[in-house]
């Protein structure tokens, strides 16, 4: 079994009344130290595909973890791992008093659309033990080809209907001020006689 050396409280973050008690319930014969748990893992890529988002949810059961690592990768030609982006994040331990959560990070990488990629994610605690989970996401496609579009009337030489329906509008239109012209003449002809 490692023990957890005590540490002092110097650097401003808090622990250390927490630290000491860590300290000595790790000395206790009969305790055993729990691993961490990554209990969720979700990646999404953006658009275009430049950058993806994953959260990692956590249960830390002695509020221990001092290391997150955050991976994207995929298979090479040979078939061999590639990897894409990669971030690690180190904390001194000042027994974390949140036990579960999730953790956001962003990873930046040019992917290729429509390949499938491994995110995983890895937790290290005070005692050195490493947990891990991984998922396969595959980057979105190019989009979907064009939908091909209806051949206009107009393209084939023949004159569209809503061509057709506006001209016989303006036409009726003319149609009706003429009307409206005339009677409004033969008004003025018949008072002024």
């Amino acid at each position: 079994m490692r023990e957890v050396a005590e540490q002092p409280d110097d650097s401003g973050v808090g622990g250390g009344p927490a630290i000491r008690a860590a300290y000595l319930r790790s000395l206790l014969p009969d305790y055993e130290w729990r691993p961490p748990a990554v209990t969720a893992l979700k990646a999404e890529f953006g658009d275009p595909p430049l950058s993806s988002g994953v959260e990692v949810g956590y249960a830390d059961p002695d509020g221990d973890v001092v290391r997150l690592t955050v991976r994207a990768s995929h298979r090479g030609e040979d078939g061999e791992p590639v990897v894409d982006g990669e971030e690690t994040e180190t904390w001194r331990w000042t027994y974390r008093s949140d036990f579960e959560g999730i953790l956001s990070r962003t990873l930046s990488f040019p992917a290729a659309p429509g390949s499938l990629y491994t995110f995983t994610a890895e937790l290290e605690d005070s005692q050195g033990r490493v947990v891990s989970r991984s998922i396969e996401v595959e980057a979105p496609g190019p989009g979907p080809p064009p939908e091909p579009q209806p051949t206009s009337p107009a393209a084939a030489g023949r004159m569209p209907p809503t061509l057709w329906l506006g001209l016989g509008a303006a036409g009726l239109a003319v149609l009706a001020a003429g009307a409206l012209l005339a009677r409004t003449r033969s008004r003025r002809r018949a008072i002024g006689q």
